[in-house]
């Protein structure tokens, strides 16, 4: 597998009814390091939000289902084909990886009797700032019943209080 993993991220199992730790990267001899803190020193300028994300996959209610060790292959760091692995036959069920080209959601939202800015806006109230694929289904919801406004975005914070967009983790 040498050359073809980028990262090994693990955690330590805990019992089901317990909150599950984040991931941290794997650096050899039984040592790992905190995301954040793995990437403020070997920067991946193609990953997005790689920390927040996963603790949104693994973190919490059911965060045990995402298990306890990913395997990331080089893929979404590399721009070359022939230098890109994945654990499938080639465009067979996989993943993906947390580079900015597989995590972006092209979300097209248009309405007759709308403006451009009126959609932007209730786009804005369900999704905050820093949209996540959770928000989705609120916003949908909130469409179809014909809410102009979320109250507050599915991150739960007021919509003036949401922090300013962030593509990338450091």
């Amino acid at each position: 597998m040498r050359g073809v993993l980028d990262l090994i991220l693990t955690r330590r199992p805990v019992p089901v009814a317990d909150n599950d730790a984040p991931f941290e990267v794997y650096v050899g001899n039984g040592q790992t390091q905190p995301i954040d803190v793995y990437l403020g020193v070997h920067p991946h300028p193609t990953y997005v939000a790689v920390a927040a994300r996963l603790r949104d996959l693994a973190v919490g209610l059911h965060g045990e289902r995402a298990g306890d060790v990913l395997l990331l292959a080089h893929n979404g760091d590399r721009d070359r084909p022939e230098d890109r692995f994945y654990f499938a036959t080639p465009y067979h069920s996989w993943h993906g990886s947390p580079s900015e080209q597989d995590s972006r959601i092209p979300l097209v939202v248009a309405h007759a009797k709308r403006s451009a800015a009126a959609l932007q806006a209730t786009v804005r109230s369900y999704l905050g700032q820093n949209p996540r694929a959770q928000a989705i289904g609120a916003l949908l919801v909130g469409l179809r019943e014909g809410k102009a406004s979320a109250k507050t975005p599915v991150s739960g914070r007021p919509p003036e209080q949401e922090a300013a967009p962030s593509t990338r983790d450091k």
